[in-house]
């Protein structure tokens, strides 16, 4: 059984435009440190499978 809502979920998820080529080219390169202080290359998030980058300010 479908939950009430799903459909709509998943049409917006197959409408969203995915990130434009040359810009996830520029950012492939870009190396930061993970949530452990260990350095990793952006591009690797992403050379398997879409991936979603979120920032975050730290107060403190």
């Amino acid at each position: 059984m479908v939950r009430p809502g799903l459909d709509r979920r998943i049409l917006f998820l197959q409408s969203w435009p995915m990130m434009p080529e040359t810009l996830s080219k520029r950012l492939a390169d870009v190396v930061l440190p993970d949530a452990f202080g260990q350095e990793i290359r952006l591009g690797s998030l992403w050379e398997s499978k879409p991936a979603v980058i979120v920032f975050l300010r730290h107060y403190g």
